[in-house]
């Protein structure tokens, strides 16, 4: 079984560094998904992790799409499950990085774009609400493979998405964020079958109850744009 190190040694991640530098092409984000799979270093990806992390996150939302009140899973390149585990992958090396790098700059901050935190609740609210809405013969089949890495990503993000405003203040929006996100992952974890999952929504509820008498910015952004995005539809 290849690692990143024993890849290293043979000079192939080197060759995926370089076609990552083509952005905005199909190659250059087949490599990048490659390298995230691969759980490679932080240090691999060039431009401190911006364009690894917009193009997988740009791809996250081209895979999930939504007309009406259908959800659209568009299946040309990557599933939606592979491209969530990969920014799952990107997110896990960013916290690797800042516990082994303690350099000021958080690189976990990175990767928690609100567009990209909005879409991961969204994914994981798809499997815990659905059933609720109206029957439908055509309905969708939520992705359950995508919202445990979905949940994955959201507990490796979750130093970012904590973070409290300084000077700290109360905030009536991320009350009702955490609030609301608690019951989302209270119904998931009704829903998955997955026990380690499970354990995961269980610690995301936890970590957003123990911060949420105080304002967390970067949770405030990614919820506005998650209610955001289902109140246009």
């Amino acid at each position: 079984e290849h690692t990143p190190e024993s890849l290293a040694d043979t000079g192939a991640t080197q060759v995926c560094q370089e076609i990552m530098e083509l952005e905005g092409t199909l190659q250059g984000l087949k490599a990048t998904m490659v390298c995230a799979m691969l759980n490679v270093p932080w240090s691999t990806y060039s431009g401190h992790g911006y364009p690894a992390t917009a193009s997988v996150s740009e791809l996250m939302g081209k895979t999930f799409e939504r007309e009406g009140k259908k959800h659209v899973y568009l299946d040309n390149t990557f599933r939606l499950s592979t491209a969530t585990k990969a920014f799952a992958s990107l997110a896990r090396s960013a916290v690797k990085e800042d516990l082994n790098n303690d350099d000021g700059e958080s690189k976990t901050k990175v990767v928690a774009l609100p567009t990209a935190v909005a879409q991961l609740f969204q994914i994981v609210a798809d499997v815990a609400l659905e059933g609720y809405d109206d029957a439908e013969e055509d309905a969708y089949t939520p992705d359950e493979i995508a919202a445990e890495h979905a949940v994955a990503a959201i507990v490796a993000l979750l130093p970012t998405l904590t973070k409290r405003e300084q000077p700290a203040r109360r905030s009536r929006l991320t009350e009702t964020a955490c609030n609301h996100l608690m019951q989302v992952l209270k119904s998931y974890s009704v829903k998955t079958k997955s026990v380690a999952t499970k354990a995961k929504a269980k610690e995301i509820s936890e970590k957003l109850k123990e911060n949420g008498d105080s304002a967390l910015p970067v949770l405030e952004a990614s919820y506005e744009l998650w209610v955001h995005y289902n109140s246009s539809i």
